[in-house]
């Protein structure tokens, strides 16, 4: 259900996925002028995920794609 989460929220331009084997990273896309202004797309993406802690923080956000917490 995450995969599902971040393909749909990831259509809308902002981010694109990068598969490290049960995380995916989402690089930011655009200039890093442009970066400040995700904040309120990475709030949306938690709200689609089945679990908001599934989104974290490493230099970039993170998905968890494991369901096991």
């Amino acid at each position: 259900m995450a995969l599902k989460a971040v393909t749909q929220w990831t259509e809308g331009g902002f981010f694109h996925p990068v598969r490290e084997g049960s995380m995916l990273l989402l690089a930011p896309l655009g200039a890093p002028s442009t970066w400040p202004r995700t904040g309120d797309a990475l709030v949306e993406l938690a709200r689609l995920l089945p679990r908001p802690g599934l989104l974290g923080w490493c230099g970039v956000p993170v998905v968890s794609l494991s369901e096991v917490g």
